[in-house]
């Protein structure tokens, strides 16, 4: 690292997360980074360390990010509000607190959809952490706190109380319902389970009803009367009920293999190794592929979804589109590139693709329009006066 370099030349302690932290606040730009640790030297000549970068620089401590996403999780604004609270007391701007946030979210984002930090600048503690993280959450979840995040910070610059805006994403962060729950009860897998409750005032009585044993009473004879031995093993019970088979007796229904005949083994096929996706196997991926260029620009995935892949001809995938989506078909071949990136997050290697569009193609039917297409989904709109809002 450049910065290690220079502080060697200099004769100045400084750690590998400072330095590290210094060269994420640059966004890759050396020139703006020799000047990031220009400002944090004046204040401390003799040597650096984590929390002197934070304070000069601005910079939230990526802990509070980890906290408010396990608040998100756990469904605690009580949490999220206290930490904000805190961050803003501390002089950090709402916009640097929102553009780090981003940060965190797509860095767990791309987490979870590679399984993998091999994509990320960050110390080794940190990325152990974000592996952790990503599991609790769904890929669909993530995108949808990412996409109200930017909407957040869009309309930040229009606020005229930034604060507000921000405590009022949290919030709606924290009342999130996960998005896997409604999924699973109409498809059958999870059964809402229901505490049943007695009424105020009404108990339900507990009655025990009595059980009459009757004993078997064994009658023996008089002292002085003689009992045979036969009548003694009549007395006996069986305790078995069957009698045993005579072990030197072979069934005849056996089938008996002759040593001169050996039977034929047949051995199990070879997994074959296939290096190209399948069409099935691209289209049963398909939202896993427009989650990954979410995590890379948002847009792109809007426009992706209005199309699907249809066929493999040659090695190439051709993604198809209806001829009235000709705008999100430009705007995607300007950016084939991110889309290529999104296929290689998923299946681990580039897909030749053009897209095509067709005047007789329809789009699929989203899962989530399945869903609210359900009479059960419908039911509980009806009940509760409630619509459906896209986020």
């Amino acid at each position: 690292m450049r910065l290690n370099e220079i502080c060697t030349t200099e004769n100045i302690t400084a750690d590998l997360d400072s330095l590290t932290l210094i060269a994420n606040k640059a966004d890759g730009s050396l020139r703006d980074a020799q000047s990031l640790l220009d400002q944090v030297i004046a204040f401390s000549p003799d040597g650096i360390d984590l929390n002197l970068v934070r304070q000069v620089l601005g910079i939230v401590d990526i802990e509070i990010y980890f906290r408010m996403l396990d608040g998100i999780l756990n469904q605690a604004a009580d949490t999220i509000l206290l930490a904000l609270e805190d961050l803003l007391a501390g002089g950090i701007d709402v916009a640097e607190f929102l553009a780090g946030f981003a940060e965190h979210v797509r860095n767990l984002l791309l987490t979870k959809i590679t399984n993998s930090t091999d994509l990320l600048n960050l110390t080794e503690s940190v990325k152990q952490r974000l592996l952790t993280q990503s599991e609790k959450f769904d890929a669909r979840e993530l995108v949808r706190i990412q996409n109200l995040t930017l909407e957040t910070m869009q309309q930040l610059r229009q606020a005229t109380n930034q604060r507000v805006s921000a405590e009022l994403l949290l919030v709606k962060l924290a009342k999130m319902s996960r998005a896997i729950a409604l999924d699973e009860i109409l498809a059958g897998s999870i059964t809402p389970q229901v505490e049943k409750k007695n009424p105020v005032g009404i108990h339900e009585p507990t009655v025990k009803f009595p059980t009459w044993e009757t004993p078997h009473k064994v009658v023996e004879p008089p002292g002085n009367v003689p009992v045979s031995a036969e009548a003694k093993q009549a007395k006996r019970p069986d305790s078995q009920g069957v009698k045993a088979p005579d072990i030197n007796t072979q069934p005849s229904d056996l089938p008996v293999q002759e040593s001169g005949d050996p039977q034929p083994q047949t051995s199990a096929p070879e997994p074959k190794s296939v290096d190209l996706p399948t069409l099935e196997m691209i289209q049963s991926k398909w939202v896993e592929v427009v989650a990954a260029l979410a995590s890379l620009k948002p847009m792109l995935a809007t426009f992706l979804e209005e199309g699907g892949p249809v066929a493999m001809k040659k090695e190439t995938l051709e993604i198809h589109f209806n001829v009235d989506h000709d705008f999100q078909v430009e705007k995607l071949k300007k950016e084939k590139e991110l889309l290529g990136r999104a296929f290689e997050i998923v299946f681990e290697r580039p897909i030749h693709f053009r897209l095509v569009t067709k005047a007789d193609y329809k789009a699929q039917t989203r899962k989530e329009d399945e869903i609210w297409s359900h009479p059960v989904a419908q039911h509980v709109l009806s009940l509760f006066d409630g619509e459906i809002v896209k986020d």
